[in-house]
Parts: structure tokens; sequence; C-alpha cells
């Protein structure tokens, strides 16, 4: 194997044209998403001022994303990937069109907010299987690690960006023209699509029906313990370490009382760790013992969230927020790229629409940290959520040579 192949640089994916388009193309919507974040969160509570209907917001486009991901999942394994990324850049474009139009024209009613997040989580979950599965298309199999690191990197970076961006435009244009910037940016990522090769599906593994296929691509997910276990420690950590996220206001207003500037640079912090942490592993090379690596990020994730629980220093709050970025950006990234390599291309859009279908979970797994934080406090709460992420990794460290073995 030549030096080229064993020491990747941190950008050489990008080298590659079909994955500079592709990159550039997701970038304009992660800056998009981000926006529109802010943006329909802000505006939904100067409309309503209802707490909950913020809360039913994130679920409306959760549980779609979970429902209809394995479908997803199934349709990017059938048909060419750059058509059903283009359809879903168009039809959020049409989405964010017509909030906009309802906006400007005096028309908006806030369910019209809750029906377009309820599209988007339709969106996502048809397009995100194709989404990741295209990237061994774009890229040769040792760059997989990087591509995905760097595709982890700007997302992180548009998170960083685009909230940012979404109040400073809020103040200064108002909610409306916000909506017209996103508009405009997913027209820019659908036109940047245009220019990427066709990405077709395998001509293996599909039947005319497909229930089956989906049967399929369960069965062959069971087979693979490696793969079960990914699956179930991604729930483990998605269910009770990311509410950290969700619950962060509470810590930021009632126990570090720093307020909605303080509450801003938590994320930010959180932020600049994803992209320290993506951008690392993006550096390295098709590293061996991935399993090891993944176990001790997600261990480091959760050790980070139970030790911010614990402080009521703010800088030392700070400080804690960028391991569990780096945590959790890391374990995401090895997590994806295992997945794509353990599995065929006829069914990577199956594969990985599982790993999205927990994502999906994320807002409905904020409820039971939320209850019980009412009862317990949220310190307490998030900290015994942590706790079980650690434990499970320790666990799966100590007693799972299947996870250990991962390359």
């Amino acid at each position: 194997m030549s030096v080229r192949a064993t020491s990747l640089h941190t950008f050489d994916s990008l080298r590659l044209p079909a994955f500079r388009i592709f990159w550039t193309s997701m970038l304009a919507q992660w800056i998009a998403f981000n926006m529109m974040a802010v943006a329909k969160g802000w505006f939904l509570y100067e409309l309503t001022g209802s707490p909950f209907l913020l809360g039913l917001l994130g679920a409306v486009q959760g549980i779609p994303m979970f429902a209809l991901s394995f479908v997803g999942g199934v349709v990017a394994d059938r048909v060419d990937k750059r058509r059903l990324l283009l359809f879903g850049t168009l039809a959020q474009g049409v989405t964010m069109l017509g909030i906009a139009l309802l906006i400007t024209l005096g028309a908006i009613v806030w369910w019209h907010l809750l029906v377009a997040s309820a599209v988007q989580g339709v969106l996502f979950a048809i397009t995100i299987p194709a989404r990741q599965s295209a990237i061994p298309q774009m890229v040769r199999r040792e760059q997989v690690l990087n591509a995905m690191s760097i595709q982890t990197a700007g997302m992180n970076a548009a998170a960083l960006l685009g909230p940012a961006l979404a109040g400073f435009l809020v103040a200064f244009i108002g909610v409306m023209g916000v909506y017209w910037i996103i508009t405009a940016l997913f027209i820019v990522s659908a036109v940047i699509i245009l220019a990427l090769p066709h990405l077709p599906p395998s001509e293996n593994g599909h039947s005319k029906n497909v229930a089956r296929d989906m049967v399929e691509g369960l069965r062959f997910v069971r087979k693979d313990t490696a793969l079960v276990l990914l699956l179930v420690i991604t729930l483990v950590a998605v269910a009770f370490a990311t509410p950290l996220n969700s619950l962060l206001p509470v810590f930021s207003e009632d126990i570090l009382k720093v307020g909605p500037s303080g509450l801003g640079l938590l994320l930010s912090l959180s932020g600049v760790g994803a992209l320290v942490g993506s951008l690392s592993i993006a550096s390295l090379a098709d590293f061996p013992r991935k399993g090891i690596a993944l176990l001790l990020l997600t261990l480091l994730w959760g050790g980070s969230v139970i030790a911010f629980t614990a402080t009521r220093i703010y800088p030392l709050a700070l400080f804690l927020m960028v391991p569990v970025g780096v945590g959790q950006a890391g374990r995401n990234v090895i997590v994806n790229t295992v997945m794509l390599s353990r599995s065929p291309p006829e069914f990577r859009g199956r594969v990985m629409s599982l790993s999205m279908a927990t994502w999906g979970l994320q807002p409905l797994g904020v409820l039971p940290i939320g209850a019980a934080a009412e009862a317990i406090g949220t310190p307490l709460a998030i900290a015994i959520g942590g706790s079980l992420v650690v434990a499970v990794s320790l666990g799966l460290l100590g007693f799972s040579p299947t996870l250990r073995r991962l390359n």
C-alpha cells in the first residue's frame, strides 16, 4: 500500500471532485438547517408564548424520522442517490418558500410551522440514508473515515455559524428575511447537486417487493453482532447523553446563572469540541482498533456529562463542554464509518437508516429525562443518564471482544 493511502491528510477526501461538490452542497444545507432551527423556534414562541409547543415542534420532526427512516434506507438502496438528494433538497426549498410566502403575506399561523417541521422530518427520513450511503461511491475505501470526518466537521462548523447568523439576521432584517435566505440556500444546494455524477444503486440484493427488501435488511443487520452492538450503544448514548443539550437552558438560568449569553457560549464550546474531534479523526489514517476508540470516546462523552452536572463554576462548565463535543462527534464519525465499511453496497442505505432512526428518537428521549428532572432535579437526572452511558461503555469495553476487535 502506498504512503499516500496510509497517511491521509486532514482534507484529503475534498481533493476528489465528486466529494467536494457533495460536501459544498451539503454545507449550504447544514447552514440553512441551523438557521432554520433558531428562526422557527424563536418565531413559534413569539407567536404563541408556549414552551409546550416548542417541545412539540421537535417531536413532530423526530417522529417521522424514526418511523420512516428504514423506508428511506430501502429507497436509497434502490434508486440513484443523486436524484434522491436533488428531490429532497428541492422539496426542502419549496417547504421553506411556503413559510416565507405566508410570513410575507401576513397569513402565517403557528400550526404552519408544525406542519413544515413534520414535512422536514419526512424528508430527513427519506434523504439522510442516501446521503450517508453515497459517500463510499465518491471516495476510495481507505478514505471513508476521512470523508465521514470531513462531513461531520462541516456539520459542526455550520452548527457554530448558522445559529449566530440567524440570531443576528432576525434582529437585523426580521424572521421573514431569514426564511427567504434559508430558501435561497436550499436552491443553491440543489444547483450544486446538479454537478454531481450519478450515484446508481447496486444491481444486487433487491427484489420487486419493498417489504421484502426491508425484511432482508433487518436480517442482514441481525446476523452481524457488531452492527447490532453499534446500534445498541448509539441508542443508549442518544437516549441518555444528548438530553443535556436540550436541558442546558436550565443550567444556564437556574444553576450557573449566566443567562442567554452564557447559554450561547456553552453551546459554542460544545460545537468547538465537536469540530476539534471530527477534524482530529480526519487527520488520522484508516487506523485499526476503531471499536476501542469508539468505546473510549463514548466513555469520554458520558463522563464529561457527569462532570458538567457536578460543577457550579461557569469557566469550568465551559471547559467541560469541549470534551462533551469531542466525545459526541468522534463517536458518531467512527460508528458511521464502521457501519458503512461492514455493509455491502446493496445494504448500505438500509443499515445507515437504522443508525439514523436512533437519532430520530432524540426529541422523544428528552421526555423521560425531563420528567425525572422535574422529580429529582435536572443535575441529578442528567448525571444518572451520563452514568448509564459510562456503565454501558465500560461493560462493552470489558466484555465485548466483538467491539474491541472492530477495525
